[in-house]
C-alpha cells in the first residue's frame, strides 16, 4: 500500500516525456499498451455515462461539450490502475478537472484508489484555477477548493493553469503571472509543481517575458508543461527559446510531434545531455 508515499516525479530532460490525450475508451486503452507514452491525460467533468439508467451527475471522462460520455472516474481507475502496475515500463495519469464539482465528486474515489494501489507511478492533479487569455469569462475551478484538497495526496503532482483559448493576441499578462507565483509562493506546497502554459499564449514578448519572471520567482519545485490544443499552431522557435532559458530539466512538452521533431532538430546540444 502506497497512501503515504511522495510524488513519482520525471527527472532529466523532462521533453523526452512523451504525452497522449485521450477522450474515447479506445483511445485510452492504445494509449496504455503504446510503449512510447509515458502519460495519459483524461479530461473529467460532470455528466451522465452513456446506458446509465440513473439521473444522477457524476464525474465522467469526457471533454466539453460531451456530457454522455462511455465511463465514468472509477471505472477508468478501476480498469487502468492494475495494467499500470502490472506493466514494467513507467505510465501516469493525469485528472484534469473541468470544474469544481467534478473535482469535489471525484474526491472519494481518489482517496480509495490512491490508499490502495501496489506500485508507485506519476499521478497528476490538474485544475484551470485562474481566468486567463481568451478565456477570462469562464470560471475556473476554485483554488482555494484545489490545493486544500490536493495537499492531503502527498503523492500526486499538482498542476495548475489558467483558463484559455486561441482567440487572444496578448497572452498571459503581468497579472495572470502575479496571480500564479502569489500563489505558488503563499501556499509553498511540498509537492512538485507543474504550471500549463499554452504555447501560442507565449508568442508576445510581454507574455514570454513573464512565464520566464514566473518560473525565477517561483520558491516552489516549479516545472512548466508547454501545451497545444487543436487548431494550436506553436511557434517552435518560441519554445525553443524558453527551453534554452529554462532548461529542459524544467519545462514538459505536449505539443505536436512535428512541433517537437522540429525542436529537436534544431537544438545545438546533444539530446541526452540537455541544459
Amino acid at each position: 500500500m502506497l497512501g503515504a508515499t511522495k510524488p513519482y516525479h520525471f527527472e532529466g530532460d523532462l521533453t523526452k516525456v512523451i504525452w497522449a490525450r485521450c477522450l474515447a475508451k479506445d483511445q485510452v486503452i492504445k494509449a496504455f499498451y503504446e510503449p512510447r507514452v509515458c502519460m495519459i491525460t483524461v479530461e473529467i467533468i460532470m455528466g451522465l455515462k452513456k446506458d446509465s439508467h440513473q439521473d444522477k451527475m457524476t464525474p465522467v471522462i469526457a471533454h466539453p461539450p460531451e456530457t454522455t460520455p462511455e465511463w465514468d472516474i472509477e471505472e477508468f481507475f478501476r480498469m487502468f490502475v492494475p495494467v499500470i502496475e502490472d506493466t514494467t515500463t513507467c505510465k501516469g495519469i493525469k485528472l484534469d478537472f473541468r470544474c469544481k464539482e467534478a473535482f469535489a465528486a471525484s474526491l472519494p474515489t481518489m482517496r480509495m484508489i490512491f490508499s490502495t494501489r501496489k506500485k508507485q507511478f506519476p499521478i497528476w492533479l490538474h485544475a484551470d484555477i485562474f481566468a486567463g487569455p481568451g478565456a477570462r469569462d469562464q470560471t475556473p475551478v476554485d483554488p482555494t477548493l484545489f490545493i486544500s484538497e490536493v495537499v492531503k495526496f502527498p503523492q500526486v503532482v499538482v498542476s495548475l493553469g489558467w483558463t484559455t483559448s486561441t482567440n487572444d493576441e496578448t497572452g498571459y499578462t503581468a497579472a495572470d503571472i502575479d496571480a500564479m507565483l502569489d500563489f505558488l509562493n503563499h501556499h509553498k506546497l511540498a509537492q512538485p509543481v507543474v504550471v500549463m502554459i499554452r504555447a501560442t499564449l507565449i508568442v508576445p514578448s510581454s507574455s514570454y517575458e513573464g512565464v520566464v519572471r514566473l518560473m525565477h520567482g517561483a520558491k516552489t519545485h516549479t516545472s512548466l508543461a508547454v501545451w497545444a490544443a487543436p487548431p494550436d499552431q506553436p511557434d517552435a522557435n518560441v519554445v525553443k527559446k524558453l527551453l534554452k532559458e529554462v532548461g529542459h530539466r524544467k519545462v514538459y512538452l505536449d505539443l505536436p510531434r512535428s512541433i517537437i521533431e522540429e525542436i529537436r532538430f534544431a537544438e545545438t546540444s546533444p539530446l541526452g545531455n540537455p541544459s
